[in-house]
């Protein structure tokens, strides 16, 4: 999802939210709709997708329910970006330091996914968990190996607070 497919996602999450509520394929409703967006996207401008009115006074989030923001962090890049605060990423034009969408990711967070913890040591694990309880002490994190990680852990939990999230 990037800048300029904002608003083709609000009319496709819309439209399933709509289809779900009297019946998707086959007759089953949608229970949950994920949006995977690219490593480079913006986290708060997809929550504000759900809260930004469109000319008719709806919101996304009239329509379906954002429970979380969910980031995946890969611990030993994370802790080599931070380290370095390296490469520089172009970003809706302009060009600012990988780390910082980085950390941006994990500010507006209300899940994030430590992935690859067994490629770190226990010492750089507890490193990367104070760094990430520095950025963001509200967050929910799961310390994980694999990309594994439960589907009841992330879905039917509405985590997402505006107020909090966006502040």
């Amino acid at each position: 999802v990037c800048c300029s497919s904002k608003d083709e996602l609000a009319e496709t999450v819309a439209r399933l939210a709509m289809t779900g509520r009297t019946g998707g394929p086959e007759g089953r409703p949608y229970d949950h709709i994920l949006i995977e967006s690219t490593g480079v996207a913006e986290p708060r401008g997809i929550a504000n997708l759900f809260l930004r009115k469109n000319p008719f006074g709806r919101t996304l989030g009239d329509f379906a329910t954002l429970s979380s923001l969910v980031t995946v962090i890969d611990a030993p890049a994370f802790l080599g970006e931070w380290d370095r605060r390296g490469p520089r990423a172009t970003i809706a034009g302009t060009e600012r330091p990988l780390v910082e969408l980085m950390l941006d990711q994990v500010e507006v967070a209300d899940v994030v996914i430590v992935n690859k913890c067994d490629r770190v040591t226990a010492e750089e694990a507890v490193r990367v968990e104070a760094i990430l309880d520095g950025l963001n002490p509200r967050a929910e994190r799961l310390p994980v190996e694999q990309g594994q990680v439960a589907s009841e852990f992330l879905l039917g939990r509405v985590r997402f607070d505006a107020s909090a999230t966006l502040a």
